[in-house]
């Protein structure tokens, strides 16, 4: 397994200076709040990203309005996992899709998955690479990796199963960067067969691979953006 590295690392800098980017994806990074939120809070970053919704963040003392709150109240609740299950054990990539289809956010058009075991278009790492690539040259379209942190070499001890969108790819060194949303690690560029090797990994919660998902928003007018509900 190659090291990963930072983005904030000198080298991170130097790569994410010469790497294809998603600039609206790495500007508004911010870390999980709650451990098992990490697909609910890759929404947000995705979402934020595409002008869809545009959160509050008029925070104080007395207020626990976070992100990841503003957005699951936009939940129709017709389908998907119950606010209990993901704060017990998160989500699984079809609870992800689920999630998607159960918001109530102008724009948000839909979600393409593909499972690592399953799928005719991501059965390798050079699959991975064409539709994490076709993601990023797509203003439209936000990839998001489901991986296992322990297998990428992330963190210590065992950290499992993760969300976190991707924002660039780095030609030279063959590697992406994944913006991390969990809470001790950070944003790391991964070489593209490492990450392979961390998607392609069992989900007990789903029975299938981990895999890739591809949000796809539609641009709105700026009247159209959903304003977050204010904080209490």
């Amino acid at each position: 397994m190659s090291p990963l590295i930072p983005l904030a690392s000198p080298a991170g800098a130097a790569l994410l200076e010469e790497a294809t980017t998603r600039l609206d994806l790495i500007a508004g990074h911010r870390r999980q709040v709650g451990l098992t939120m990490c697909g609910v809070r890759t929404l947000c970053l995705v979402l934020s990203a595409g002008k869809a919704v545009e959160f509050d963040d008029t925070l104080n003392e007395h207020s626990k309005d976070t992100h990841e709150q503003q957005l699951l109240a936009k939940r129709r609740g017709d389908v998907g996992p119950s606010l209990l299950d993901i704060e017990t054990s998160g989500m699984s990539l079809p609870q992800f899709v689920e999630m998607v289809t159960d918001l109530d956010v102008p724009g948000l058009s839909g979600v393409d998955i593909h499972h690592a075991d399953d799928s005719p278009e991501l059965r390798s790492a050079e699959d991975l690479r064409r539709l994490l690539l076709a993601g990023i040259d797509r203003p439209t379209t936000f990839p998001v990796v489901n991986y296992h942190m322990t297998t990428l070499g992330q963190g210590t001890g065992d950290l499992r199963g993760h969300f976190s969108p991707v924002a660039a790819y780095h030609e030279d060194q063959d590697a992406f960067l994944v913006m991390d949303t969990w809470t001790t690690t950070e944003p790391v560029f991964a070489k593209t067969a490492d990450l392979w090797r961390s998607i392609n990994t069992p989900d007990s919660a789903s029975g299938k691979q981990r895999g890739v998902a591809l949000v796809t928003i539609t641009p709105q007018s700026t009247d159209a953006a959903v304003e977050a509900p204010p904080s209490k």
